[in-house]
């Protein structure tokens, strides 16, 4: 899973994730997934996917403890997504999520169920560390 901030980060992820042969995840940055909101997210994974759809496993949009922007993802439909939210929150975001076809998974869980995450918040070189994640990573 790589966290992406920009198209450019998302479009170079994918691109090297193609070349490699390991498709990734691409993930919103939980800290910023307020100000990009789901629908310009979806679009950001859109056309990165569009130039280089053989390194793209998925997507996921970080909504963080915040039940609105979890709404709006799921409304929004085209991603899955993160939340970090108390246990009844949590249980009727999934029962929505699922009823739209989309998988809401709590940080907690994901966390044990994914080992390695790239942030790519301060990248300089991002094809290099791309490539060095996934030469090095168990996915």
């Amino acid at each position: 899973m790589i966290i992406v901030s920009d198209l450019e980060q998302a479009m170079t992820a994918l691109a090297t994730a193609s070349f490699c042969n390991r498709p990734v995840t691409l993930r919103s940055p939980e800290s910023t997934s307020a100000a990009i909101g789901p629908a310009i997210f979806a679009e950001t994974i859109k056309l990165a996917l569009a130039n280089h759809p053989k390194g793209f496993a998925g997507a996921v949009f970080d909504c963080g403890s915040q039940t609105g922007l979890a709404i709006a993802a799921i409304r929004n439909g085209h991603c899955d997504i993160i939340i970090d939210m108390e246990r009844g929150t949590s249980e009727k975001i999934k029962k929505l999520a699922k009823a739209c076809n989309i998988t809401a998974v709590d940080k907690a869980a994901l966390n044990d169920l994914t080992s390695a995450v790239l942030d790519l918040k301060r990248a300089t070189n991002v094809s290099l560390i791309v490539k060095d994640f996934l030469e090095n990573t168990h996915l």
